[in-house]
């Protein structure tokens, strides 16, 4: 698998691309890396700023100032998440009870884990995104 790395897509000569990565050990894993970049890029993504395609992303920005309580802000950010993975990424398989929110309040940091399984291997990774950190 191939993906456009991210954040860091383009240099002068080139498009930068990620086509393998590797595990705490040093051993290759195919296509980990070009996931977890489609997912970051995808995660982050603002819904409608991809040109061509007004679903892709999510819609983060709009639903977090809404006055909703924290569960119920959780349920349906891990319902545009499994929604969004599922419709854009077909190389892995997620489960919706394998999304989770984590908050770090004295970061600052939003975070979501997921743990799906990747089509082309048939291993399951975690992947750690984060989705916002403010900025002091």
């Amino acid at each position: 698998m191939i993906s456009i790395k991210f954040p860091d897509m383009f240099s002068i000569s080139s498009t930068n691309l990620v086509t393998e990565g590797k595990d705490k050990d040093g051993n290759i894993i195919p296509g980990h890396e070009a996931t977890s970049q489609n997912l970051q890029l995808l995660l982050t993504s603002e819904q409608g700023s991809l040109f061509g395609d007004p679903f892709f992303g999510l819609d983060l920005r709009h639903n977090m100032y809404e006055q909703n309580f924290k569960e119920i802000w959780d349920d349906l950010l891990v319902d545009k998440i499994y929604t969004a993975i599922t419709s854009f990424m077909p190389q892995i398989i997620v489960k919706r009870r394998d999304i989770v929110i984590d908050r770090d309040k004295y970061k600052g940091t939003l975070s979501v884990k997921i743990k799906c399984q990747d089509q082309n291997t048939f291993e399951t990774n975690l992947y750690n995104i984060v989705l916002f950190q403010s900025e002091e």
